[in-house]
């Protein structure tokens, strides 16, 4: 496990505040189930103690995950700056899903790492790091990751320089047609709620479930990210003068709509007068009217 974090750590280029690392085993509310949650606060790692969790080398996969999302949260400001202006400059349709679940897609090539440095050369039962993940994205892209991981950690290179050209090219092979569905394209958003109502945030939330986000009640502050998705929370009464014609034209004809505008490089400008039908698309095509309720 040691070895296998210290060469994670190594190719992230990670500087922990500690080396220490602490496992919390939590009673869970259903002791009986199958499927169980761990998460890294930090250094600490709370996990449920489901009674399907008795293998002891699973809870040590477990926590070889958290940390790895611990070493992934201390790669240095510079290196992650660095690395976000990478997956920019590469133009790629939906950048923002693909570096969005880069953060998981590392913590399980740590796993797949440590798999290859146990003694017997790999548990039967964790063949696949991934292979316990209910998520339409995290197990596709750690698919990627995890070989040109491996493969930079024995040739002694970092995550910043070389890695995200690679894993960009794959993750757009392997996710494909799901690539254009409304979550993975605004897996990361800056929220404006020119109106301060939170409530049209928490619903664009609970509906599409970003991975990133941040709010502002100032659209002003928020053009200080231009290359990010932005969603504009509007109620009718905001789409007044001033306001683009098409969007005008849309408030118009519509109870209810969502239209994109591209932005920056790789992102889209969302202004948004309804959330709710947004569940139901079935693909983002681009700029233009996403969803309209008559």
């Amino acid at each position: 496990m040691g070895q296998a974090l210290g060469r994670m750590a190594e190719f992230l280029e990670s500087a922990p505040p500690s080396r220490d690392a602490y496992v919390h085993l939590i009673a869970p509310p259903e002791p009986e189930s199958k499927d169980y949650t761990a998460t890294a606060i930090l250094n600490h790692l709370p996990m449920e103690a489901v009674a399907a969790a008795d293998d002891p080398d699973a809870v040590v996969h477990g926590a070889v995950h958290e940390i790895g999302h611990y070493l992934y949260d201390y790669v240095p400001a510079d290196k992650h700056l660095a690395l976000a202006s990478e997956f920019v400059a590469s133009n790629a349709p939906s950048i923002a899903g693909i570096y969005s679940y880069l953060h998981e897609a590392m913590a399980i090539s740590a796993q797949e790492l440590y798999a290859d440095a146990l003694d017997n050369g790999g548990s039967d039962k964790e063949d696949d790091a991934d292979a316990g993940y209910k998520h339409p994205y995290i197990p596709v892209l750690a698919d990627v990751a995890a070989p040109l991981v491996k493969a930079a950690v024995a040739r002694h290179e970092h995550l910043v320089g070389g890695f995200s050209k690679p894993y960009i090219a794959g993750a757009l092979a392997k996710v494909a047609g799901r690539r254009n569905e409304l979550p993975f394209v605004f897996a990361q958003a800056v929220f404006v709620t020119a109106s301060g109502n939170r409530a049209f945030a928490d619903a664009f939330q609970r509906t599409l479930f970003p991975v990133g986000s941040a709010r502002f009640t100032d659209l002003a502050k928020a053009e200080a990210f231009p290359d990010a998705n932005l969603v504009q929370f509007s109620v009718y009464s905001e789409l007044g003068a001033g306001t683009e014609p098409r969007i005008v034209q849309l408030r118009d004809a519509h109870r209810g709509f969502a239209f994109a505008t591209p932005r920056g490089r790789g992102g889209y400008r969302l202004v948004v007068a309804v959330i709710e039908k947004l569940g139901d698309a079935d693909a983002f095509a681009g700029p233009g009217l996403v969803v309209a309720v008559d």
